[in-house]
């Protein structure tokens, strides 16, 4: 794949990520029709979540759900976590980074790297949270 395919396939997944957020849950299930998707519903105890697993040619993202069905975090995983670094290098030409957060800042939106275990990927996030539905990116 040559570097304006990165970059495209690397634009087309974050946007798909951030177009996610602050997204109900039935939105998200019409907004990815295309895509092969799982359902989980996790709980224990007390606790009950529910995330929607989105799959792309080289990435699954995951979208996890507050209380009133809205996708508040995404998580893009990689088949190959060799891509990761296409993708950081991507937002740091294209997004802001703040060395306290240590996240890029996209508007409302924060990307940040995630790492458990033996996985990557890029975890997606409100900068606040408790503001109210504005336009998409």
């Amino acid at each position: 794949m040559n570097n304006q395919n990165i970059t495209t396939h690397c634009k087309e997944q974050i946007k798909a990520a951030l177009q996610a957020l602050r997204t109900p849950y039935k939105t998200i299930k019409s907004l990815f029709r295309f895509n092969e998707m799982t359902e989980i519903n996790y709980s224990y105890k007390t606790v009950k979540d529910t995330i929607r697993e989105i799959r792309f040619k080289n990435a699954t993202l995951n979208c996890l759900f507050d209380q009133y069905n809205i996708c508040n975090d995404c998580i893009l995983f990689f088949d190959n976590q060799i891509d990761i670094f296409h993708y950081i290098e991507y937002c740091y030409r294209t997004y802001k980074y703040n060395y306290e957060s240590h996240s890029w800042i996209n508007n409302e939106y924060r990307i940040q790297v995630y790492t458990k275990n033996d996985e990557a990927g890029l975890h997606f996030y409100l900068s606040n949270p408790d503001r109210k539905k504005s336009n998409k990116p």
